[in-house]
């Protein structure tokens, strides 16, 4: 969640984000699980799934989800 919020930033869609009320509320496989929605950039005005956002935030839950398992 570190890497993804340094990434992010603190702002208004990361402050009030499922991913980061799951983690809050104790829901580590749930936070873990939310990271594969956070893909998305701007291309010429549209929003699109990034294909390097999509490896990097596949290798975060991955992470995430097994870090003690490692």
């Amino acid at each position: 969640m570190i890497d993804w919020l340094y990434n992010l930033g603190a702002n208004e869609k990361s402050i009030g984000s499922t991913l980061r009320a799951k983690f809050n509320a104790g829901d580590i496989a749930g936070g873990c699980d939310e990271l594969s929605r956070w893909v998305n950039g701007r291309v010429k005005g549209q929003l699109v799934a990034l294909p390097g956002l999509v490896d990097r935030r596949g290798t975060a839950e991955e992470l995430c989800l097994h870090w003690g398992a490692l």
